[in-house]
């Protein structure tokens, strides 16, 4: 690929060289449950689709990226995109001829957080305690 880029981050895929197609990167399902919203800067050098799609695999949304040929200048020369979800983000995919193509920088990602089972399962044990304690109270004053 090219290690001329000043400012972002070459897109490759794993044991590909140029030209490759397509470059996926998936989100664990933890990490993607939580991502409601993902965005970064794209600098284009060849034709390239980019693709996000949600935690369970269907598509968010789909941008012809804009060819800026512009991640050899520092500042680089980007284009934002970007997505939301309320079912989680699972990844992002680059088809064409992205590897060694394309350049991503300033990667914003929002989320919510989701208690996992044991701290439901704490939580609600917390609740039935208190309200056993709190009927057990109101019994004791009654008498």
């Amino acid at each position: 690929g090219r290690g001329n880029n000043p400012d972002g981050l070459w897109i490759a895929g794993a044991g590909q060289g140029c030209n490759s197609s397509p470059v996926t990167v998936t989100f664990g399902a933890g990490f993607a449950a939580t991502l409601t919203s993902l965005s970064f800067d794209v600098a284009g050098f060849t034709p390239t689709t980019l693709s996000f799609f949600d935690k369970d695999g269907a598509l968010l949304n789909a941008f012809n990226v804009t060819l800026t040929s512009g991640a050899l200048t520092d500042p680089g020369v980007y284009v934002n995109y970007g997505t939301n979800s309320t079912n989680g983000i699972g990844g992002f995919s680059f088809t064409g001829a992205a590897a060694g193509n394309t350049s991503i920088d300033n990667i914003i990602a929002n989320g919510s957080v989701v208690p996992e089972p044991a701290s439901w399962a704490m939580l609600i044990a917390g609740f039935g305690l208190t309200g056993a304690a709190m009927r057990r109270r109101r019994v004791a004053v009654a008498a």
